[in-house]
């Protein structure tokens, strides 16, 4: 009878000599569609007796032939699975290389000599401390437990519609966050949930995004769930949560991003037509005169600057709406000058825009505004203020704000987005250093 030699994981290499492996189940995400639609795929973490962590993934009907395979926190013999190269962008483990399992890969589950599931040590990150991740490009585990839920809303893909929803979380330190949960994951019905893989956002306030990389457990069978539980159970405790819930103090609303701008929609109107003493949207002609429903003034209707730009820095970038002053810095025409020239049917020349735009970043307060309109929940960026350019570091980064992020294929929203990129990339490739420059807005007042 001979005896099995199991190899630890650093020690396999692609194309080496055949190996066995004794591993522990240690996250097993969901099956994802890949974002060009064409590929099915599950990540599976499986460690060994030494800690060391691999990404193993399955693909198409090799899904379905694991099912009932690779159960969390269980041990297996695994054998001569095909290994490759990992992306540097999602080496979390400190591992160079991925296996890819199927259904021929030979598994044998363990029933005697198992690594113990106290080696399974989680190690979560305290939300009171995700703050100094804020500008890293990391992930991130957490142990939360559910206090509120928002609507769900379609964000449409390139391939599909993905269903997208926040829920209210607090940690033991009774700290709050949201978690944005995409598709199947925004489903649940989640007590206390460990959530694996993370991005953070710091975009509108701190918030935690799933991944493509990301494994949900509820429920998990871990003393540190069970004491969390217990800490929510507390009367004061539950006072507190339910303050937390009516206020949504998960939810932030207003938030600074340091950002060249851009206008990518040579569609627009670039202005909408106002009171002409508050600026409340009317539904006038030029010159219109009326009784202004907000100031209830005698009043005439006039246009005003209502231009959709795209602010962008080296992660990502935001459609968000500006009026008033900087509207006008940017747009250097009248809005009544503007008017005619739409009522002509001749288009505004985006790229001499743009040109001056170049080299130029701005320190922007910006708002976040949620409208329910038909079932629908509809998010609009609204620049409120602009403090100065180029002289504060404490600007949060436009990552992790779209569609959710899949190593396979990227999302894209529409072809919108991909010409909004393509002129992203063009900007930042040709900017220039811009000094001691400012702008001012003016809040605006359309509703």
């Amino acid at each position: 009878m001979t005896t099995t030699q199991y190899v630890y994981i650093t020690d396999i290499l692609p194309k080496g000599k055949p190996w066995t492996a004794k591993v522990v189940v240690f996250e097993k995400s969901e099956p994802r569609l890949s974002g060009s639609g064409s590929t099915r795929y599950q990540r599976i973490v499986l460690m060994d007796e030494r800690g060391q962590k691999i990404v193993a993934t399955a693909y198409d009907e090799d899904i379905d032939d694991l099912k009932d395979t690779l159960l969390l926190s269980h041990t297996y013999l695994v054998s001569n699975a095909k290994v490759g190269p990992l992306d540097e962008r999602y080496n979390r483990y400190g591992h160079p290389y991925q296996w890819t399992i199927g259904g021929k890969t030979a598994i044998k589950f363990v029933i005697d000599d198992v690594i113990p599931r106290n080696a399974i040590k989680p190690s979560f990150a305290p939300i009171s401390q995700l703050q100094k991740h804020a500008s890293q490009d990391e992930l991130i585990d957490v142990l939360v437990i559910l206090i509120d839920k928002g609507p769900k809303r379609n964000v449409t893909g390139k391939v599909k519609d993905n269903i997208v929803r926040d829920f209210g979380v607090i940690n033991e330190d009774k700290i709050a966050i949201t978690l944005s949960l995409w598709n199947n994951q925004a489903s649940e019905s989640m007590p206390v949930i460990k959530a694996t893989a993370l991005r953070l956002s710091s975009f509108y306030g701190l918030s935690l995004n799933s991944t493509s990389g990301t494994s949900i457990l509820i429920d998990p069978e871990i003393a540190e769930a069970q004491n969390l539980k217990k800490l929510v159970k507390r009367a004061n405790n539950m006072k507190f949560i339910a303050e937390v819930v009516a206020e949504k103090k998960y939810l932030v609303e207003k938030f600074f991003v340091r950002v060249g701008v851009v206008i990518a929609d040579s569609m627009q109107k670039f202005y909408y037509m106002a009171c002409d003493n508050c600026s409340k949207g009317v539904d006038a002609e030029l010159d219109h005169e009326y009784t202004c429903n907000k100031c209830h003034q005698s009043v005439k209707a006039v246009p005003r600057y209502k231009v959709l730009v795209s602010l962008f820095d080296h992660t990502d970038s935001l459609d968000v709406t500006i009026f008033g002053d900087f509207a006008k810095r940017i747009m250097k025409l009248d809005p009544v000058k503007i008017l005619e020239i739409s009522e002509m049917g001749v288009r505004i020349d985006i790229d001499a825009i743009n040109a001056d735009l170049l080299g130029i970043k701005f320190l922007f307060k910006i708002k976040k505004q949620e409208r329910v309109s038909r079932n629908a929940v509809q998010v609009q960026y609204t620049v409120i203020t602009s403090i100065s350019e180029d002289t504060s570091s404490c600007h949060t980064p436009l990552s992790n704000v779209g569609l959710p992020v899949d190593d396979h294929d990227k999302a894209e929203n529409s072809d919108k987005t991909t010409a909004r990129k393509r002129l992203f990339e063009e900007n930042l490739t040709k900017e220039k250093s811009a000094k001691n420059k400012t702008a001012a807005f003016s809040s605006p007042t359309e509703e």
